[in-house]
């Protein structure tokens, strides 16, 4: 589909390692996952890194929205939008997992809000963000204090912030180019 397309070419380029072992997750009304003990941790919703296509799949309560060789996509809500969860592979491995929030929202505002949020169940589950970034992409933008959100949609302005928690990293990125905005959370 064209909006799984976006998933491929959108998602930064991140290299990570292990998730934590408690991760934000992206439907918090949703259950964990299957779990056979109840000490067991997860790096990634019901996911650990290592785990193959088939465990994952196995793991997920939905059967996968779209499959490649080296990818998984599911579909999931959070806060009642829709929500493509990730998975990637290497070497037949799962090496990177995220959210990408690719409905098309009525305003710009509210794509800030829903990266506020994030943000702010981020921040509750690991700290304060070790980076915590505004960026200008276009040097001669003028971004006024409350039209943010239409400058990060223009391509003016990206937002970002970064969690490095033990043997990881999670990033949560707000961005757009002109034509669309795009709200991502990768581990």
């Amino acid at each position: 589909s064209e909006q799984t397309k976006v998933e491929a070419t959108e998602s930064p380029a991140v290299t990570t390692g292990p998730a934590p072992e408690q991760s934000v997750s992206p439907e918090p009304s949703a259950s964990p996952g299957p779990q056979s003990k109840p000490e067991e941790k997860f790096d990634f919703r019901a996911a650990r890194w290592g785990m193959t296509k088939d465990e994952v799949k196995k793991a997920e309560p939905k059967k996968p929205k779209h499959e490649t060789e080296d990818s998984l996509i599911f579909e999931g809500k959070y806060r009642d939008m829709i929500t493509y969860i990730t998975y990637q592979f290497k070497d037949g491995k799962l090496y990177r997992a995220g959210v990408l929030y690719p409905e098309k929202l009525a305003s710009d505002s509210l794509y800030l809000e829903n990266y506020e949020n994030l943000k702010q169940d981020a921040t509750k589950a690991y700290g304060k963000p070790a980076l915590d970034e505004e960026t200008l992409l276009n040097t001669g933008a003028v971004i006024e204090p409350d039209k943010k959100a239409e400058a990060v949609c223009r391509g003016d302005l990206a937002l970002g912030a970064q969690w490095n928690v033990p043997g990881s990293m999670v990033v949560l990125m707000f961005r757009g180019d002109g034509e669309k905005c795009l709200v991502s959370l990768i581990y």
